[in-house]
């Protein structure tokens, strides 16, 4: 079952170059840090990153692990600057049809992750149930994603905060808008999301200034 996303790929592929300038920011990379920090990272792993944008996060596993990335997006436009930005022989790239976020292959994996992606899947069980079936058993899922505390005054705070440039401004307030416009859930209606959906140890850490960012974690029941 495929993964919808609400935007629509014109648009997203306009926006290609800006996402290239945002993955080489100090604030972005600190982001995907805070991701792998909390990834029960092993060598020979095969992972999927969900909605890779140009893989940056693939990339930066690779350069600390032996581990083969998949990376899928629905945009053909961001995985070709991914391969000139973040080349690797590690990463595997595909491009999806109908603007879904799954491999095209048949393939089981030890983890899948995504930043900033979450929100934006319309029929969240179907994903996650998907996910599941993809997975291998004890596969892990994390998620760096908006929290439902999310909002423009609080977006503003952390921008000042952090003395963020101007480019990383309008990240964060694109981030902002994006989340507001799909539907933010609260932690107890994310984890009964993955409960349902057939995950277990689900935990949902604070990822980001005043918990507007959350990481959520998820490890595959056995069954």
């Amino acid at each position: 079952m495929p993964i919808a996303i609400t935007a629509r790929r014109k648009n997203f592929a306009e926006l290609v170059p800006f996402f290239d300038q945002i993955s080489r920011t100090e604030f972005h990379q600190a982001l995907l840090q805070s991701v792998i920090q909390n990834m029960n990272l092993k060598d020979n792993s095969l992972g999927l990153e969900v909605g890779s944008g140009t893989g940056s996060l693939s990339y930066r596993i690779c350069q600390n692990y032996k581990i083969i990335m998949h990376c899928t997006d629905s945009l053909q436009e961001m995985l070709s600057q991914g391969q000139l930005s973040y080349p690797h022989h590690q990463i595997v790239r595909s491009r999806l049809d109908m603007d879904t976020m799954m491999p095209p292959i048949r393939e089981t994996f030890d983890f899948a992750v995504g930043t900033l992606v979450f929100h934006l899947f319309i029929d969240k069980i179907k994903s996650l149930r998907f996910l599941k079936s993809i997975l291998r058993p004890a596969g892990q899922v994390v998620f760096l994603t908006q929290s439902s505390l999310l909002n423009k005054e609080l977006a503003e705070k952390w921008c000042k905060a952090m003395k963020l440039n101007d480019l990383e401004k309008e990240f964060v307030h694109g981030m902002t808008n994006s989340g507001l416009q799909n539907g933010l859930l609260g932690n107890e209606e994310i984890i009964s999301l993955f409960e349902t959906s057939g995950f277990h140890q689900v935990r949902i850490t604070p990822s980001g200034f005043e918990g507007s960012l959350i990481l959520i974690q998820a490890t595959r029941n056995p069954s």
